[in-house]
């Protein structure tokens, strides 16, 4: 039998080291779909180097990168980035109104802004916010502890009403 692809191997072997039980879990942790990554593994398909990039930097990267800090909401929203984040939303004197995660940070701040104010019918958040800070962030668990984390920590003075808890 032949020797299979070392990038094959590479992937298996990364597969063994997360930890993850299932080719399923795996997928969702590399932020990959789940046909892609089982052919990956069966070595149908050979994993390029950025499919290989990009689990590294999913399962074991706490990479940060900081898009915008305390700027003003970018008018349209579409200049935005679709990257998966944090984002925080600020009113006109800098104070904290919303922490919030999302797998596309263009949608989900679409989105929010669009969302009613809590106790104040028919006002939305997008009345009030005027500033953001963006935050690249790949890995879905490192984004969803840090954002659980603001939220335990300022979710006292934001439109936030779901506390998260820490995934391990």
């Amino acid at each position: 039998m032949p020797r299979q692809s070392l990038s094959v191997e590479f992937i298996q072997k990364l597969k063994a080291l997360s930890g993850h039980k299932t080719n399923k879990s795996f997928a969702n942790a590399c932020g990959k779909q789940l046909p892609n990554i089982n052919n990956y593994l069966t070595g149908a398909n050979e994993p390029g180097s950025k499919v290989l990039k990009d689990c590294l930097e999913s399962l074991f990267g706490w990479q940060v990168k900081v898009v915008a800090e305390v700027k003003p909401l970018p008018k349209p929203l579409t200049s935005m980035t679709d990257e998966p984040g944090i984002y925080a939303l600020y009113d006109h004197n800098f104070e904290l109104l919303y922490v919030g995660q999302a797998n596309k940070l263009r949608n989900e701040v679409s989105q929010t802004l669009n969302r009613a104010i809590p106790g104040l019918v028919g006002h939305k958040i997008k009345s009030r916010v005027h500033y953001c800070s963006l935050y690249v962030i790949k890995n879905a668990k490192v984004r969803h502890n840090i954002e659980a984390l603001l939220i335990r920590i300022l979710g006292h003075q934001t439109y936030n009403t779901i506390v998260e808890k820490f995934k391990p």
